[in-house]
């Protein structure tokens, strides 16, 4: 039972990723520009700092696909441990199962009285 729970877990996560951490296109290129700008010093519109935004994205495209990959080898992983896991039905039960007989009392109960013996 294991597997499903964390099946449904890794699959909640996945979902929420995308959601709330991919910046868009346009946030990815403004820090491709701050970055080739700021710390390797290339000038905007020459050949090395279009060069710098392609390998940047190109490295960003790489790890997207690898996450992806791994992601991907995971949910694989999971359905073949539920594929190869053997299903073990419960034993049958029988349809009806009398009550158990009370138990013999303690003590007896004494005669009831006979209405014989006034007369």
């Amino acid at each position: 039972m294991k597997e499903p729970k964390a099946l449904a877990a890794l699959l909640a996560v996945a979902a929420a990723l995308p959601a709330c951490s991919m910046p868009t296109r346009e946030e990815q290129l403004l820090s491709y520009r701050t970055r080739c700008a700021m710390e390797f010093g290339f000038v905007g519109g020459t050949p090395q700092f279009a060069n710098c935004m392609m390998m940047l994205d190109m490295e960003a495209s790489r790890r997207f696909d690898a996450g992806m990959r791994s992601l991907s080898n995971s949910f694989g992983e999971a359905s073949r441990a539920m594929e190869t896991r053997p299903v073990v039905a419960p034993p049958p039960q029988p349809a009806w199962q009398p009550f158990p007989s009370a138990p013999a009392p303690a003590f007896a109960p004494p005669p009831a009285p006979s209405y014989r013996a006034w007369r």
